[in-house]
């Protein structure tokens, strides 16, 4: 399931200066009717500053079918204030917003252009839609684009006194509460609100919580009446709106037992059915309807051999129960820097579902969209971070499995010796786990190999520009982790100065940490980040090796730790070094302590020569 969260016109562009662009007003107006129809309007007005900013005066709504947008007004007022351009309805361009992985899709996009010639100038818009469905009265934040300033934001919403509503807000805003005649009135106003440029180990700016939360105590959505009061409440809807009395008709449930007949055990029966889940479908965004959030049918993956996140796990789940293994469907919000859910506030806030698999002695976690993940593998978007095991009146948060310290170090053990040809040549074995490991299995089932290699270039930083061997080593079905085994010639890694000699042995590459005055959030480590490098420089034959060795060096941090050792034999050179920067959440109190800890490895690194005397 992909929902996302939906920021009106939310750019990825990057503004070198605030003031060639400010959203002067962006309020939004929620009306509940008594019926519970819900009416929203939105005005927007935005000083455009010079052309650099003329991608802002491209309008572009996404909506569903069933809400279309009906535009109110937009105009352009030039820099004194005149009325210089109107667009009408006419002028209106509505059409399917088309995706690579989407098959089918039921959202639309509105757009028109408020585009002038003369700068700066001023344009502004306002709009209505209305829905008879919905599960959250207002999911709002004042902040449009990255790096523009929105000057005047508020949300106003009108409900009958006795409406039940939840709220939560996650910020401080200017708030009112008023009942006038039987008719409530939530406010909430901000001014001079920024969403930040994306960071490094940032929390993304587009997928935080909003400032502004609020949902009903009851609903109805996709024909199923449902309640936000508590986790079991909203799960059991969840499980209502994707119960399907009859995954399978008689000849596919034949097929599934057939398939497990000579396996010894459950865990052996659900790594085949996973694996031929992983052959026989591909995953596509399939969004009809309340296609966000219920799931097609198992036949339907059974006869299109394509679903979405919530139609293959809803088939891997019906496969299961027809040879009587239990499993529960999981919500979870995937992504590599998703903040954490509030769990103390019931409501949606996924993106993603996949499928959780109780044993005796064990809990087993599948993937179900991927077609290289390995069986029982919960990786980057989806590890260490709660979920909601839907289980009707059952459904409670539990937290998904962690990618720990081992689970995500790196290992290079590399040898620098000279060829017949006496040239300088590198042999390495790469171990790679975690992100790593994703990104590099993912390149070599799909066949990738420029990506492959390049990617491992960029690990050995050593200025190779082509590898004589560059091959994955055979490995486990499913291994966590990829052994890739390389050669390639390598410039000359001895400097000599005068008649002296230096070695600066391999970095551990660092995260490029911003500087303290750069910061503007807190460091978010979903993960621990572990390297370990064995670099051995082997002499020919009949030669010695003499050093002046460094004293072993060791950085200790409440953050993580670096260690380098250095020993040395007749014929070799011997360099070890270990990273790891602890999983955690490090403020910006903290961050410049941080920062300091990061700057000394690098430093050490940069300055460190071995003498070969």
């Amino acid at each position: 399931m992909i929902w996302i969260r939906h920021l009106l016109l939310l750019f990825s562009f990057f503004i070198s200066c605030y003031g060639h662009a400010q959203v002067l007003q962006n309020d939004t107006e929620i009306t509940i009717r008594s019926n519970g129809e819900k009416k929203v309007e939105r005005t927007i007005k935005i000083y455009i500053g010079n052309p650099k900013m003329a991608n802002m005066t491209n309008v572009r709504i996404q909506h569903s079918v069933d809400h279309p947008v009906i535009l109110d007004y937009a105009f352009v007022y030039n820099a004194n204030g005149e009325l210089v351009k109107k667009v009408s309805k006419k002028n209106l361009i509505t059409k399917s917003v088309n995706s690579s992985s989407s098959f089918y899709q039921d959202d639309l996009e509105t757009s028109f252009s408020l585009f002038w010639n003369a700068y700066p100038y001023t344009i502004k818009y306002k709009y209505k839609q209305k829905f008879n469905q919905y599960i959250n009265i207002a999911y709002w934040d004042p902040a449009l684009y990255y790096g523009v300033k929105t000057m005047k934001g508020s949300l106003t919403v009108h409900m009958p006194e006795d409406f039940g509503y939840q709220c939560e807000v996650t910020d401080s805003v200017k708030s009112t509460n008023e009942v006038v005649e039987g008719l409530r009135t939530l406010r909430w106003e901000v001014t001079d609100r920024l969403l930040p440029m994306p960071e490094l180990f940032g929390v993304d700016p587009g997928a935080q919580q909003a400032t502004v939360h609020l949902t009903p105590d009851q609903f109805i959505y996709g024909g199923e009446a449902g309640s936000h009061q508590s986790w079991g409440d909203f799960g059991d809807w969840i499980t209502r709106l994707n119960h399907y009395p009859a995954p399978f008709d008689r000849r596919e449930a034949h097929k599934v037992r057939s398939m497990i007949d000579s396996c010894s055990s459950a865990r052996d029966k659900i790594r085949v059915l996973y694996h031929y889940l992983q052959q026989s479908t591909v995953y596509v965004n399939v969004s009809i309807k309340e296609g966000g959030l219920k799931s097609y049918p198992a036949n339907y993956v059974v006869k299109n051999k394509y679903g979405d996140c919530k139609a293959l796990t809803t088939y891997m789940k019906a496969m299961l129960a027809q040879v009587g293994i239990p499993s529960y469907y999981a919500l979870v919000a995937a992504g590599a820097q998703q903040p954490e859910i509030s769990t103390e506030f019931p409501s949606q806030q996924f993106n993603h579902v996949i499928l959780c698999v109780p044993m005796q002695k064990d809990t087993l976690w599948l993937e179900n969209t991927s077609t290289t993940s390995p069986f029982n593998y919960l990786g980057t978007f989806t590890q260490g971070r709660y979920s909601l095991l839907v289980d009707g009146q059952n459904s409670k948060l539990v937290k998904t499995p962690a990618i720990k310290g081992e689970d995500a170090r790196n290992e290079v053990q590399e040898t620098f010796s000279l060829d017949e040809q006496g040239e300088w040549q590198v042999a390495a074995e790469i171990i790679l786990r975690g992100g790593a490991f994703e990104t590099v299995n993912h390149y070599f089932k799909r066949g990738k190999v420029p990506q492959l290699e390049t990617y491992v270039k960029k690990r050995l930083n050593l200025k190779i520009k082509k590898f004589a061997r560059c091959e994955v080593a055979d490995s486990p079905q499913d291994a966590h982790f990829m052994k890739v085994l390389c050669t390639a010639k390598v410039p000359m890694p001895i400097t000599s100065i005068g008649e002296s000699k230096y070695l600066r042995p391999p970095k551990l590459l660092l995260p490029a940490f911003e500087v303290p005055s750069k910061r503007d959030r807190p460091v978010l480590l979903n993960m621990p980040i572990e390297e370990q490098r064995t670099s051995v420089y082997q002499l020919p034959e009949g030669e010695e090796l003499t050093a002046a060795l460094p004293e072993d060096f060791i950085k200790e941090s409440k953050y993580g730790h670096f260690h380098r050792k250095y020993h040395v034999t007749a014929r070799q050179l011997v360099v070890e070094s270990s990273l790891a920067i602890y999983r955690g959440k490090i403020s910006l109190t903290d961050y410049p302590d941080f920062y300091a800890f990061i700057k000394s490895i690098n430093k050490y690194q940069q300055s460190t020569y071995l003498n070969l005397l």
